[in-house]
């Protein structure tokens, strides 16, 4: 009786560990994934930064060339 008792005691403390470990392993993977969407939207606002200095510049450059046409 004691050994059955055992058995069972062992295997729920085994499913319990199993269970751990693949909360663990979808921890990891959750946190993967957000880390790559953090990454991916500082990229997003780097882009978005450089995009609007270049459209700065080039409305600055067309202005001029608007008002160099616009004298002659």
């Amino acid at each position: 009786m004691c050994y059955i008792i055992s058995f069972i005691i062992y295997q729920v403390l085994l499913k319990t560990i199993q269970d751990q470990d693949d909360q663990n392993i979808l921890l990891k993977q959750t946190q993967a994934r957000l880390i790559t969407q953090e990454k991916l939207a500082s990229i997003r606002l780097l882009a978005g930064g450089i995009a609007h200095d270049f459209n700065n510049i080039l409305t600055s450059i067309l202005g001029n060339i608007e008002l160099v046409a616009d004298g002659l």
